[in-house]
């Protein structure tokens, strides 16, 4: 006896699927829905930019701040580099810079 089901799997299932594949008539009920979830996202987006541009406004003067000390504490660290050029000399001081740098790597590796 021959199945009638062909042996791909996607087209057998399209087969049995196709009579619970019509559409159901529900008299303009989904037409409603999707206009009302897409003003609901029009107005999540709205909220969002709303107030991602109020938090920006509001962090703007801290965020300033912050970059102008680094940018003073770095000028500074640079004019001292002389007394910090022992850290390039250390081994230890190499090896951990190393470790930081390849660790990330490593682990991925021994995750594999």
């Amino acid at each position: 006896m021959r199945d009638p089901l062909p042996e791909d799997e996607d087209q057998r299932l399209a087969i049995l699927l196709r009579p619970a594949a019509e559409p159901v008539a529900d008299d303009g009920f989904s037409v409603a829905v999707m206009h009302r979830v897409a003003r609901r996202a029009w107005r999540r987006r709205l909220v969002l930019a709303t107030a991602g541009a109020a938090g920006l406004a509001v962090a703007i003067q801290p965020a300033w701040h912050i970059a102008s000390m680094l940018g003073q504490e770095l000028a500074h660290l640079g004019g001292r580099w002389p007394e910090l050029a022992w850290v390039l000399e250390s081994p230890l001081a190499i090896a951990a810079g190393l470790l930081l740098i390849a660790g990330p790597g490593l682990l991925q590796w021994l995750e594999e």
